[in-house]
């Protein structure tokens, strides 16, 4: 990232002009770092992100109407001889005249200017000739030939929606087909790796990584659900929700649903109600009007005593302990006309820590898991299974503080659907929520459960998928 990074070795600049001419100085000291002779430069104002002041170590400027790079300490990286320069995480894409070529970061050619149009996306590069397109490798190599339509990117997965003839299927960022062109849409799911929605003539099926239906069912359209494994399925003007397996989790009966706050407001016959994360209804269909507020919960308190207070000043959690981390806490609240409100507050866990032992309360102040534990983890999306450190091994124990899952890992994290991140002997590893290995140990370089069928992981060149049985199912890059 070079241009956002704050470190010692970058510089906050600003733009400066002199003799109609443009350059750069040191925002802090008002050192000329690069002298005025351009006649445009960019950044050409000084910028912020997140309210933080931009540095930089490379700007763009314009010579002789072509445009170049320079270092904040005024080196040439690239000479001024391009029309246009984007700088990317593999270095650069240029245009010469009406094409564009593609450079790596010390500004050797990649490939020759011979595309139309370049476009970089998740460790790949899209690129088009004419009026078709493909996609290259950071050094040039082709992945996907430059045959297709489009190719669709999607920003919460590194899979492609791809045309070809007309006809849409899905590839792997590495180039592995996985939908074939045969549909007329393929809907790339967000934060999944085994699950995708496909279209023929207006109707909409899920399948999996293999083009294989996850249910026999039909459906008028389809959409995920933000940050939950949880599919929308509409049908005859209805909602209802499946998961990433396919399975039916809620009827198909909602006429509207809001996602709020991770839970699901849904109406039917012009009442409403609350589903949670697991589609379990904790408030019936039966109100005028729903509404989720946030309790404000925070830390209060001094060193060595916190707590947890409410908006209003009120302690939650005594202020007894060293450290504890807060999570959002809501009220639900229903109200149907005539009656008094319905209230309801589901029940959220803090991790606490006492003398450099951990345990876990809840937002009403009870104490869930004894604070006896050398460390413990709490999620936003689960709270059935804690991994939790003792006696220098992890394991995991449930919010009546027993053991299911035996203490014997060197690390544990919280389960993500059917499936959690463990290590062993050095080796990372995936167990199912009864502590069944799901995934072999071995050294993988990545790791990672997108849903609720498959783990996926990648070691040297090979992306591995295993199943809920532990068995390998599919195998890229031999």
């Amino acid at each position: 990232m070079r241009k956002f990074n704050r470190t010692d070795n970058y510089k906050q600049i600003i733009p400066y002009t002199e003799n109609e001419k443009w350059g750069f100085k040191d925002a802090e000291t008002n050192e000329i770092l690069i002298p005025a002779l351009y006649e445009e430069v960019n950044p050409s104002e000084e910028k912020k992100c997140f309210g933080f002041p931009v540095v930089y170590d490379e700007v763009k400027v314009k010579l002789n109407g072509r445009w170049g790079v320079r270092s904040v300490g005024n080196e040439e990286i690239l000479p001024s001889l391009y029309d246009k320069i984007e700088s990317e995480d593999f270095g650069y894409s240029v245009k010469l005249g009406n094409k564009f070529a593609i450079l790596n970061e010390t500004g050797e050619n990649i490939t020759p200017a011979i595309y139309d149009e370049i476009d970089a996306h998740n460790n790949i590069i899209i690129v088009r000739i004419n009026d078709k397109w493909g996609t290259l490798n950071n050094d040039g190599t082709e992945i996907l030939p430059i045959i297709y339509d489009k190719i669709y990117t999607h920003p919460m997965t590194s899979y492609l929606q791809i045309t070809l003839s007309g006809k849409v299927g899905a590839a792997t960022s590495w180039g592995k087909i996985l939908i074939p062109t045969e549909y007329d849409d393929v809907y790339l799911m967000e934060s999944a790796c085994n699950v995708f929605g496909v279209q023929k003539n207006g109707k909409w099926q899920l399948v999996d990584c293999r083009n294989r239906a996850k249910n026999s069912e039909i459906y008028d359209n389809i959409k995920t659900l933000f940050d939950n494994n949880v599919i929308a399925v509409q049908s005859n003007n209805k909602w209802g929700f499946v998961n990433y397996s396919g399975m039916k989790i809620y009827p198909v009966c909602v006429d509207e649903y809001i996602w709020d706050c991770s839970f699901l407001k849904i109406k039917i016959n012009n009442k409403w109600g609350v589903l949670d994360t697991a589609m379990k209804e904790i408030l019936p269909v039966a109100f005028d009007k729903v509404a989720i507020e946030d309790l404000g919960l925070q830390k209060c308190g001094t060193e060595n005593a916190l707590g947890i207070e409410d908006k209003y000043g009120n302690i939650i959690i005594p202020q007894n302990f060293q450290h504890i981390y807060s999570h959002s806490s809501v009220k639900i609240i229903g109200k149907k006309n005539g009656e008094s409100d319905f209230e309801y507050t589901p029940k959220v866990y803090f991790e606490v820590s006492k003398n450099n032992k951990w345990g876990v309360y809840d937002n009403f102040g009870n104490e869930i898991i004894p604070i006896k534990y050398d460390f413990i983890k709490v999620s936003d999306y689960e709270n059935s299974l804690f991994p939790a450190y003792f006696n220098g091994k992890w394991g995991y124990v449930n919010d009546k503080n027993e053991t299911i899952i035996p203490f014997i890992y060197e690390n544990a994290e919280c389960f993500t659907g059917n499936f959690a991140e463990v290590q062993l002997d050095d080796k990372i590893g995936f167990i199912d929520r009864q502590g069944k290995i799901t995934c072999p140990f071995d050294n993988y370089c990545w790791a990672c459960s997108f849903d609720n069928d498959l783990v996926y992981a990648i070691k040297g060149d090979k992306r591995l998928f295993y199943d809920r049985e532990g068995r390998l199912v599919d195998v890229y890059g031999e």
